[in-house]
């Protein structure tokens, strides 16, 4: 009960030393309210959905392992919300927001969209790195942690970085 407690107060003294550098995803105003904090005291929004917590944890341990540069030194700087607004990818790859994402994102991966199909973001990046929001399968979590804690705008232009951003989609 006390650890509940304290969580949110760590988060907020926390926000204060964060660097924020990651881009904003266009159109994205989703509103993100934790209503539950993981072991690692990461805030998480559910939006009323059943969420493995310790997928997170795990993830985030995972890929603090993996990075070879150092991240952000509180995890806490970040919010996650799991959406319940997506749908499956026309691609067949997992799930993605129903924010539409610029065409050409898709067709630089060789999909080709269409009216009925439309290029959909996986993941989205709100107040400048500091709220990631992503569908249920999570596949793209790490994509958003590595955008938001280390700064890097595209995770998958370098092999070694691409390697651990990967780690969740095959979680």
């Amino acid at each position: 009960m006390f650890l509940r407690l304290i969580l949110p107060l760590l988060f907020l003294s926390c926000q204060d030393n964060c660097i924020r550098i990651a881009p904003n995803t266009e159109n994205s105003n989703y509103s993100v309210n934790p209503n539950i904090w993981t072991n690692k005291g990461i805030p998480i929004d559910t939006s009323n959905q059943n969420i493995d917590l310790s997928k997170i944890d795990f993830l985030i341990n995972e890929l603090e392992k993996c990075m070879p540069v150092e991240g952000s030194p509180c995890d806490q700087c970040v919010k996650i919300k799991i959406s319940n607004q997506y749908t499956d990818s026309f691609s067949g790859m997992g799930q993605v927001l129903l924010l539409q994402a610029p065409e050409q994102g898709c067709l630089n991966k060789g999909l080709i969209p269409t009216k009925e199909h439309p290029c959909r973001w996986r993941v989205a990046i709100q107040k400048d790195g500091a709220e990631i929001i992503v569908p249920p399968d999570m596949k793209m979590l790490n994509d958003g942690l590595i955008k938001s804690l280390w700064g890097i705008r595209d995770p998958w232009l370098d092999e070694t970085i691409a390697k651990c951003a990967i780690l969740s989609f095959n979680f």
